[in-house]
């Protein structure tokens, strides 16, 4: 059994779908009403046992069972033999509902009562999902979950006479999945190696691929969900080969914070661009192996000290070597001069650190690392164009 693999899936399908995924370990319909509080409101919650004749203790391994309710919500039920006894993916709907088709609902007798604009809000917050796409994804986890080749899918109350899922159309669309995630670790390890070229052409062909199959919608939220799990999986695939952990925790946080604040899905595909760019750009940094290690070195102890003074007596000391060799070599290998190259990681620190802190414009300053206030902005204003303050209130 590959517990992993359910508890993989079900996070997938809460992270990119948004949907309420719960484990349930009682076979009774209360316990499944106590867990769905958080997800429904309590005029739906009253009617689920009024709804399913089908109690948990009557489901079967190796079977995914559909639940359309009258509300016409829809839940996929699964019967485990580890982890808990159930697992329940839903409430969601499969389409957008019009207000006449709310108020069609209302209309039932045992629903008049109920207020409409509470119901048209809750519709309207609802996921609106595939339930193919959701019966997919589960029959092949439940396939290596159960080490088996043969699941039913089973509406409750009523068997399918014809099984929608065409087994020809699985078969194609399995192996669409395994081709796209063996895409995905061919990406993952061109970044993790530090080749942008190949990793740019790989996330092409994984955007092109990913939304021919219709796998993720171009809602905002869906969007923001991806991008949040592709900043994640980059911040992981990066951590391996960082030294630095603190500069990583910067770009990563960076752009969770773009993320969060972005209201254009173009836009967060550009993003989503940019990242691969910056996580390699991060690993070239920090490894540096086309520098010299008296170079290496000298990077190293500027990252880890950019918020002390710093100056060229101290750095060669530290490093055992002259000043005046170190200013050569850091001139001839960065192509800038050491303050410059100390002023401009200032600089950026500074600028994430007003995007994503309220801390005050005067304590940004001295935390980076400078110690003249006037001499700081005048450089902050050279290379961003915006005083701090312009700067940090461009960000809201």
């Amino acid at each position: 059994m590959n517990n992993e693999l359910i508890m993989l899936t079900k996070e997938y399908l809460n992270t990119i779908y948004g949907l309420p995924t719960v484990f349930i370990d009682d076979d009774s319909i209360e316990s499944w009403k106590q867990k769905m509080f958080d997800h429904l409101p309590a005029f739906i919650i009253n009617h689920l046992d009024k709804e399913f004749s089908v109690t948990f203790n009557e489901m079967e391994t190796e079977t995914i069972y559909i639940i359309k309710d009258v509300f016409e919500l829809n839940f996929v039920l699964i019967k485990l033999e580890e982890i808990s006894k159930f697992l329940v993916i839903g409430p969601f709907l499969t389409r957008e509902y019009s207000e006449n088709e709310i108020l069609n609902l209302l209309e039932k007798k045992e629903y008049q009562n109920l207020d409409f604009n509470l119901i048209r809000g809750f519709y309207i917050s609802q996921q609106k999902v595939s339930l193919n796409t959701v019966i997919e994804m589960m029959k092949i986890c439940l396939k290596k979950y159960n080490n088996s080749n043969s699941i039913n899918v089973v509406e409750i109350d009523k068997e399918f006479k014809e099984n929608p899922f065409d087994n020809q159309k699985n078969d194609e669309h399995n192996k669409q999945i395994i081709d796209r995630y063996d895409l995905e670790n061919a990406f993952l390890m061109e970044v993790k190696n530090g080749d942008l070229q190949a990793a740019k052409k790989l996330h092409e062909r994984l955007r092109t691929e990913t939304t021919n199959l219709n796998i993720i919608s171009d809602s905002l939220t869906h969007q923001k969900n991806l991008s949040i799990i592709f900043n994640t999986l980059l911040r992981k695939t990066t951590q391996d080969k960082i030294k630095h952990i603190l500069n990583l925790d910067y770009v990563f946080w960076d752009f969770m914070y773009k993320i969060q604040n972005e209201h254009n899905v173009l836009e967060l595909y550009r993003l989503r661009e940019r990242m691969v760019v910056d996580y390699i750009e991060l690993i070239k940094e920090n490894n540096n192996q086309h520098y010299s290690l008296i170079i290496r070195d000298a990077l190293d102890y500027i990252n880890n000290n950019l918020n002390r003074k710093l100056t060229l007596k101290k750095m060669a000391d530290s490093l055992h070597i002259s000043p005046n060799y170190l200013s050569k070599k850091f001139n001839e290998e960065i192509k800038v001069s050491l303050s410059d190259y100390i002023n401009d990681k200032r600089l950026e620190k500074m600028a994430l650190l007003l995007k994503t802190t309220s801390y005050q414009i005067t304590e940004i300053i001295y935390y980076v690392g400078f110690s003249d206030l006037s001499y700081a902005s005048r450089l902050f204003k050279e290379k961003f164009d915006k005083s701090p303050k312009e700067y940090r209130n461009n960000q809201s």
